[in-house]
Order: structure tokens, then sequence, then C-alpha cells
């Protein structure tokens, strides 16, 4: 159920659809796969609340969960009920890893990730060598980068999958140090980060480099395990992206810093009238584009560009309230501070996405966007997916 979750693709039943199908509504294979994890984790969730064992962190999580669904109520949309599914997608694949138990299970769930992140990576590779995303479904445009398009695999842009493969990477890291970082392990993690090579993205570079850096300290001190995975992981980002040099420089002079960082700007400020109108509860999850097109029309010249922030706590402070925004910030700094108690592996997860959920909007808003999140948070928190012994 968690590969299928994790190989989705757009390729969906519409329910509603929109002009740019990133906003439709739909219920795709990944989706059912979805709902079945979710029947799985319901129960354990009832019974951690049953027998008093939600910490801190699990309470916040609750919190937000009641306060998202409470601003839903209130503004309910086709796509809130998309976001609100997804989120509880999220919190059944965090449980599907943090609740892993035996080494068969381990061994499964490293399967998973391992094989799911391989066929990205191979049908990325596939997509540069050819000049075309290679699938029959409908499919945002293509992004050309100097000579090369930006892959995208399955997901719904280059930018996610640029995310998944910082993720998944770290996660088979840590298995891979535990283990004495043997041969293929290590070549799991490059094959699972070469996607941030192809991805001309400043942000999935940053997040490589802020994940390297946990790592850093023990390779220095002679860790041998820690080491190679770190060699295996640099060298999984930045061969694919030394081949891919050309395409780099191209996106970065066709989108300066500079701009982008305007852009950006420019994003949350035409959505602050909207966060003043309610800002105890918001404009309801997954309205944003809703909410702009119609302020559009009804303002002309307010609105440049329909598109949610690129600023994931603001972008959740504007759909569900000031308070949610805080409340899935702290969310957020208690993830990272069990992450940094778990020690470097862990760390590396954490640190891996930060980027994009500070610099971009599609942790929350894309079809993989939340059930990344929660494939992220059960990388930075697991402790039972990476106790083997050294082999």
């Amino acid at each position: 159920m968690l590969a299928i979750v994790l190989l989705p693709s757009l390729a969906r039943l519409s329910l509603v659809a929109d002009e740019h199908p990133y906003y439709s509504v739909g219920i795709g294979l990944a989706d059912v796969a979805a709902a079945v994890l979710l029947a799985f984790a319901i129960p354990a969730v009832a019974r951690r609340i049953a027998e008093r064992r939600i910490d801190a962190l699990g309470t916040t999580a609750l919190a937000f969960g009641a306060i998202a669904l409470l601003s839903f109520a209130l503004h309910p949309s086709p796509q809130g009920a998309q976001t609100l599914f997804r989120l509880a997608s999220a919190v059944a694949i965090a449980i599907a890893i943090l609740d892993v138990q035996g080494a068969r299970e381990r061994r499964l769930l490293l399967f998973a990730v391992a094989i799911t992140a391989v066929t990205q990576t191979l049908l990325a590779i596939a997509q540069v060598a050819v000049g075309d995303l290679l699938v029959a479904y409908e499919h945002p445009p293509v992004i050309k980068a100097g000579p090369f398009i930006r892959p995208a695999g399955s997901l719904p842009n280059g930018f996610v999958l640029a995310g998944y493969a910082l993720v998944t990477s770290a996660l088979l890291a840590a298995p891979a140090i535990a283990s004495g970082a043997g041969a293929v392990r290590s070549v799991l993690v490059a094959l699972a980060a070469a996607p941030v090579g192809l991805s001309f993205s400043r942000a999935a570079a940053l997040g490589a480099a802020l994940a390297a850096a946990p790592l850093a300290p023990g390779a220095l001190r002679g860790a041998r395990a820690q080491r190679i995975v770190l060699a295996a992981f640099l060298i999984g980002v930045g061969l694919p992206a030394l081949v891919t040099r050309e395409g780099w420089l191209a996106r970065s002079d066709e989108y300066p810093a500079l701009a982008s960082a305007d852009r950006r700007l420019e994003l949350i400020v035409q959505t602050l009238p909207l966060l003043a109108r309610d800002p105890l509860l918001g404009i309801g999850p997954g309205n944003t584009v809703a909410e702009l097109r119609e302020r559009k029309a009804r303002e002309p010249g307010s609105v440049d560009l329909i598109q949610p922030p690129h600023d994931v706590p603001y972008l959740i402070a504007l759909e569900t309230g000031i308070p949610g925004g805080l409340v899935a910030s702290a969310l957020l700094v208690l993830i990272g501070l069990r992450a940094w108690r778990l020690g470097p592996e862990r760390m590396m997860a954490f640190l891996a996405l930060l980027p994009y959920l500070a610099l971009d909007n599609y942790p929350w808003t894309a079809a993989t966007g939340l059930p990344l999140l929660g494939l992220w948070a059960g990388a930075s928190l697991a402790t039972r997916v990476t106790d083997d012994p050294p082999a």
C-alpha cells in the first residue's frame, strides 16, 4: 500500500475539473491505497488516545487537525475535502513508518521506499534523455532548462520529484549507516538522490546541502559508514548536476535569485487582504486559488499571478487562520527537536525538506505534497527502521 501511495501519477478520475490539472479534484490509485493506510491508522491513533500515549508532538498534531477541520466546516469546498484527506493520508504514512516493529517489517518498508525511489529516478533519467515526460495523461507544461527538460517522474512536477528524492534518500541513508554502509545500500542512497541533480532547483540544491551537513562531522572524525553514505549521497546529487550543468546555468540566468524572491514576496502580499478578512480561521483549506480568482475578477489589477504563496507556514495560516499557522509551525519545531535528539541520520531527513517548506507551496498544495510530508515526518522521527546491527 505504501509503495502505491508513493508512486502516484496525475492519471486519475476527475471529480471537479480545473483549467489547471494541478488544482483539480479527483481520485487515483494512490488515493485508494492511502485510504487503506488510513483505515489501519485510525485504530492506532484511537488506541494511543485511549491509553493516553499522546506526547506533546502528537497533541500538537491533533490540535492542528482540529483547527483545519473547523476551518473546513466554515468554508467547505471540494478542494478543502481533498486537502483534509491528503492531510489524513500524511498522518497514516507517518504512523505506518513509526509503527514498524520487527526486522521483517523494516525490510518490507525499506523495500517499498527503495523500489519507488529507484523507479522515479529511472523515469526521470529517461525523461531527460528523450526530452519528454513520457506520460500519456494530462500534465502541466514541460519546463525547459537550457537544452534539457525538468523531469517530473510520475509526480506533479520536478520540484515535487526533487523533494521526494531528498526525503527517500535520507530515509534510506539511516539503515545504510546502521548496517555498515554496504555497497548495495549505499548505491540505493545515490540512486534515490539523483533526481535532485536533475531538478534545476535552487531550493533542492539547498536541501541537499542541509541534508549532508549532519553527516559531515562524523565523516570528518573518521566514521566509516557515515563517510561512505555521505559520499554516495553527494555523488548521487552531484553527478547528474554535472552532466546537466548547462541546464542549471540556463535556469539561473532565466530566473535570478533576486527576481525569484521578489515574486515570492508578491505572492504573499496579494493574499494579505484574504488573511485580514478572517485571521482566526482563514479562508478554508484548499481555497486559495479559488479566492484569488474571485478577487481578481472583483478587483481588476489586485492579483498578478493566480498561485498560492510559496511559504507553507504562511499558506497554512492563510487557509486555516493565524492560530492554525502557529500550531503548524510549532509542530515543525517539535519534529525538528525530536530529530535532533535522535541523531544525525534523523536530522538529515528533517533538514532536507526545509527549503521547500519555506520557498514553495507544493508540500501543502500538490497531490503528493502532504503524503510526502508524512513520509518526511516518519523519516525524521523513526527509531525502529534503523536498528539493524552492522553487517
